[in-house]
């Protein structure tokens, strides 16, 4: 019982994910960018199924996203905000 309660912790405190963004640049009192890098890292592992006799581990990890953004604002009535996404296999 006392690893289903560390287990479930753990999934609770780094399942969590902040919202961060990256560095913001001030040009003008009213304009600004901000250049912002996010991925995100998928862990599989598996105690059985590998090797020659079918029963050795296997552990793949794989980028799920890869995202670059800029946003900005250019003055109070205009901005932009461009994203290109990659998804990694």
């Amino acid at each position: 019982m006392r690893g289903i309660r560390l287990s479930a912790g753990a999934l609770i405190v780094f399942g969590i994910q902040a919202a961060q963004a990256g560095p913001i640049i001030k040009i003008t009192d009213e304009s600004w960018l901000m250049i912002n890098y996010e991925m995100q890292l998928y862990g599989q592992w598996r105690d059985v199924g590998s090797g020659p006799e079918k029963s050795d581990d296997t552990t793949d990890i794989f980028f799920r996203r890869n995202r670059l953004s800029v946003r900005g604002q250019v003055t109070d009535t205009y901005g932009f905000h461009l994203c290109d996404s990659a998804a990694g296999r």
